[in-house]
């Protein structure tokens, strides 16, 4: 079962949906803008997080209708409990963007 997707239009006019956070996990999926992302959100931060925070895993990337879009070579941003791929300075809204919403996200499993 997944919660209902929650859709709020920034100030930077950039458009964030989740579109799928099921109850039973800690897994996100959704759009930014033209993009796509998927993120692992903890109920609290850690030094796995991004600055700390809650998000251990983020991957925004570009629509390419395939299973595995993460192959096709159009990361935009690529975090792993690390930086693999940081956004590129026309992305940083869209990451700011995501990242806002993903730290206001409900705590699951505390």
């Amino acid at each position: 079962m997944t919660t209902k997707p929650k859709i709020q239009r920034k100030k930077s006019g950039i458009l964030v949906e989740i579109t799928d956070f099921p109850k039973d996990s800690n897994w996100i999926t959704g759009t930014v803008g033209d993009l796509e992302f998927e993120a692992k959100v903890y109920d609290s931060g850690s030094d796995y997080g991004i600055k700390n925070g809650r998000v251990s895993k983020l991957h925004i990337y570009q629509r390419s209708g395939k299973a595995f879009p993460f192959q096709t070579g159009k990361d935009i941003v690529c975090y792993d409990r690390g930086w693999g791929t940081r956004p590129a300075k026309e992305f940083k809204p869209h990451f700011d963007a995501v990242m806002k919403e993903l730290e206001k996200v409900p705590v699951r499993f505390a």
